[in-house]
């Protein structure tokens, strides 16, 4: 079978685990196409996504190969527990952050594992959480980050690396955490000043509820902040099916919403605002195709020619641009040639980065000396 066969083999599944078409469906495989299958799953982070998708299968359909089958199982299992683990951490965090008089709420993770039949099955990594002091607010944003810094050095958590614009990183019970001050960026001016202020709203209209031990942002802040996120990672880094897989569900569950019109008006005005309408509408193009979503459940019209070509970097680079062949194994060097490709689509956010880079150094320095911030390098 070829790569394009498989990833359309991959597609169906997804849409199967998403209940968008019916397990019946699906031919049968050879043990090479299911072997294929299964290391796509693994670099695109679905693994136990595709799992659930394996088990809905017709029995004459489930023609895996005892060693593959075995494989794929040990994985899923372990990615069970790890998600068992963070769920823990999730709500010992939160305890934590609330006795310091914090409020706060996991981002994409933890929290968007509680949309999926299965949450355990989300593949899973780090720990991100938004943190709200509950004090008066700070004449300047660099006091409130010391602030932050100061009080959660008071928990006890173990520093990793230094403090960006929007985030910094700790450890908990041997588990990555990221605590973010901002949600993200856009290395756009005009558009970031945009986006920070859309956050501020959702803040001051606290957008969260508790679940599980720990707080989750509402649909509506994530249609923003998740297509932000994925715009980011695509453009400068990489990025992965799970995200857009994550990014279904969230429509899915969407369209279960009584006033699910007005939150997709919402949203599609920030979304436009910010900058990313065009891109919005090519991820569309790219949810129908490789989940099956169907139009109703869009918040834009699908743009195809567009479309095609996101799928293509997604599946041509994976997270990071790990698995991306292409061209140079420096990262510096891919992160540069995939700006350069992407440049015709999306200059007005490209052609910040680097200006918006040499200033978030100089952000850096100054508050390294001024408040005796971690060294640049990790």
């Amino acid at each position: 079978m070829s790569r394009l066969q498989t990833e359309r083999a991959l597609f169906q599944l997804l849409s199967i685990s998403l209940g968008n078409m019916s397990p019946d469906d699906l031919p049968a495989y050879d043990a090479q196409t299911w072997l294929s299958l299964y290391k796509e799953s693994k670099k695109q982070s679905i693994v136990g996504i595709v799992w659930s998708a394996v088990e809905k299968l017709p029995l004459q359909n489930q023609s895996l190969p005892l060693n593959i089958k075995m494989g794929w199982y040990g994985q899923v299992y372990l990615l069970e527990q790890r998600n068992i683990t963070l769920d823990g951490a999730c709500a010992k965090l939160t305890e934590k952050l609330e006795s310091i008089s914090f409020d706060s709420f996991v981002a994409k993770g933890q929290s968007l594992s509680q949309l999926y039949d299965e949450p355990l099955r989300r593949d899973c990594g780090d720990i991100d959480l938004f943190v709200f002091p509950r004090q008066s607010k700070f004449p300047r944003y660099d006091l409130k980050i010391e602030y932050i810094r100061r009080k959660i050095d008071s928990l006890g958590l173990k520093k990793l690396g230094y403090i960006v614009y929007h985030h910094a990183e700790w450890e908990f019970d041997h588990i990555p955490v990221e605590i973010h001050f901002r949600p993200s960026f856009l290395t756009n001016p005009w558009h970031n000043k945009k986006y920070q202020t859309w956050f501020e709203r959702q803040v001051e209209s606290r957008c969260w509820s508790k679940n599980r031990g720990y707080y989750s942002p509402v649909i509506s802040f994530n249609l923003v902040y998740l297509l932000q996120h994925l715009f980011f990672h695509l453009l400068f880094e990489g990025s992965k099916l799970r995200q857009i897989y994550d990014y279904a569900i969230l429509l899915k569950h969407l369209a279960k919403i009584p006033d699910a019109d007005i939150i997709k008006a919402g949203a599609c005005a920030t979304i436009e605002e910010v900058g990313m309408g065009r891109f919005a509408r090519g991820i569309m193009w790219v949810l129908q195709q490789t989940c099956g979503l169907p139009a109703a459940h869009l918040i834009m019209e699908p743009n195809k020619k567009l479309g095609e070509y996101l799928l293509h970097e997604i599946m041509e680079s994976g997270f990071y641009g790990k698995t991306d062949t292409r061209n140079s194994q420096n990262r510096r060097m891919k992160r540069f040639i995939r700006r350069a490709r992407l440049f015709h689509l999306f200059y007005s956010e490209i052609a910040w980065d680097i200006p918006f880079r040499l200033w978030h150094w100089w952000w850096r320095r100054t508050n390294q000396i001024k408040y005796h911030w971690p060294h640049l390098e990790k």
